[in-house]
């Protein structure tokens, strides 16, 4: 156990938990928002509210410009320098944050969008200008090992988001009114995080150290770049689908893709760069046994999160998606296409899980250059396949480039750290992969059932065989890390 800044005791399963809880809380009240909306607007009003949200991430990715991560990383090993970092870090994002809102703001107009399509796109654009000056909150939250004061933050803001989208439906309001939403979520999430401030007391006082916002920015311009290749890389597809097929098909395509992106949140920001960072960070800094043992229990954990996930959803099919988004969830789609799509994102979780856990050992090892041209070759080969496969298989297409492209990246990133370190990580494979073939064969015999019951009971009997075997030991181990080190220097 450790004792925090303020005196109270936690631990890396207590982090974890609350760092899933408010994920799952704030994203769910967010998921249940769009559910709302689904139903509530026309097929191009509701293709064009999630277009403007696509457009928010590349905003929040340009505003961030990997300072976020960088200033974790820092806050963890350096904590003695807490207000300098935070400083410099908070003037840099004061610059980087004006200079993405008006690039977006400037490409939306350029690119011909009408009216209403702009102004939801501004008024999103505004929430993800601060949401990105919250993350800075999250960063020292989080290698401060205070992940419960970034979990109220997400909830709250999450609730806010269903409570307004609620009187927006009641009231009869607008696709633009809807849009405006994101704003107000945003602000709430901002207020509450500088106010956790007190707590470590830091100072809201941005420093524009020409001298320090330089050295920063040397070091987090790669993630920076990597952010914005790796967002365009996700959001890019939603551009030529929206050009091949059409708003509503990006409506259609964005059903399946959220739940996948939702599910994401269990390890991103969660685990990494989430509860498990700072010890992975410390790790590297130990030596080669150190991180072998702790990826390899990185590795097996990520891989049981994504096998509970992934079985009950693939249960659930088809029949899910029209539950979650309402009777007219094709959009005018065939049903075949969907389906397909449907399938091919279900199978891209444990790749997608995998990809993100390898990117954040990239980035806890401190080689952050790398990730420029494995992104930069991810999104080229991405824009190929998506214009080459789009107009022949429609939204399926985009699904077989997101989980291929995702393996591709995995599996670079893994081959590059192994030439700096030994990473047997198939050894921690086993434990959650055996406990997936009774559990999957019961998904197959309980196939007729009705919905929840054909989804739960086969992620029970999963749970039920893979926890009790060590599944998730890594975030139930209650010791104080240096403890756990001189007794197993494979582990930090």
């Amino acid at each position: 156990m450790k004792r925090t800044d303020s005196g109270a005791v936690h631990s890396t399963g207590r982090n974890s938990l609350v760092m899933a809880g408010g994920q799952l809380l704030g994203k769910g009240a967010q998921f249940a928002s769009l559910m709302i909306l689904s139903r509530y607007l026309q097929d191009t009003q509701f293709g064009m509210l999630l277009f403007a949200v696509a457009f928010g991430q590349i905003l929040l990715f340009m505003a961030d410009l990997g300072v976020s991560i960088v200033s974790n990383r820092k806050f963890s090993l350096d904590a003695g320098h807490l207000q300098e970092i935070y400083s410099t870090a908070l003037g840099l994002r004061v610059l980087t944050t004006a200079t993405a809102w008006s690039l977006v703001v400037l490409v939306s107009i350029m690119a011909g969008y009408g009216s209403e399509q702009v102004m939801m796109i501004v008024l999103v654009g505004i929430g993800s200008a601060m949401e990105a000056a919250a993350e800075l909150q999250f960063a020292v939250f989080r290698a401060r090992e205070r992940m419960i004061y970034e979990a109220v933050s997400r909830v709250a803001g999450g609730f806010t988001t269903l409570l307004l989208v609620l009187a927006v439906t009641a009231l009869g309001m607008s696709a633009t009114a809807a849009a405006a939403v994101y704003t107000m979520r945003a602000v709430v999430m901002l207020a509450l995080s500088l106010g956790f401030l007190r707590h470590f007391s830091l100072r809201i006082r941005p420093g524009f150290s020409r001298r320090h916002m330089l050295r920063l920015l040397a070091e987090s311009w790669p993630l920076g770049v990597m952010g914005l290749l790796f967002i365009a890389f996700q959001r890019l597809d939603n551009v030529i689908v929206r050009a091949i097929r059409g708003v509503e098909a990006v409506g259609a395509y964005q059903e399946p893709y959220r739940i996948l992106e939702s599910l994401t949140l269990l390890i991103t920001p969660t685990l990494l760069p989430g509860a498990l960072f700072p010890g992975l960070c410390r790790c590297f800094r130990e030596g080669r046994k150190a991180v072998a043992g702790r990826m390899t229990e990185i590795a097996s954990l990520v891989t049981g999160i994504a096998a509970a996930v992934t079985i009950p959803l693939a249960a659930g099919g088809m029949e899910l998606l029209r539950t979650v988004w309402g009777d007219d969830f094709l959009r005018g789609l065939p049903l075949t296409e969907l389906r397909l799509s449907l399938i091919l994102l279900t199978a891209a979780i444990p790749a997608v899980f995998w990809m993100n856990f390898l990117v954040a050992s990239v980035i806890a090892a401190g080689r952050q250059r790398m990730t420029v041209p494995v992104t930069s070759a991810a999104l080229v080969i991405s824009i190929a396949c998506n214009l080459i496969l789009v107009p022949g298989m429609g939204i399926a297409g985009a699904s077989l480039t997101v989980l291929g492209v995702n393996l591709l990246m995995g599996l670079t990133y893994w081959l590059l750290l192994g030439k700096s370190w030994t990473l047997p990580l198939w050894r921690g494979l086993a434990r959650p992969l055996l406990p997936a073939i009774p559990a999957i064969l019961l998904a197959f015999l309980v196939s007729e059932w009705s919905l929840l019951p054909r989804m739960a009971v086969p992620a029970i009997l999963y749970l039920a065989l893979w926890i009790p075997a060590g599944g998730i030991s890594l975030l139930t181990a209650g010791r104080d890390q240096s403890e756990m080190k001189e007794q197993n220097p494979g582990l930090c």
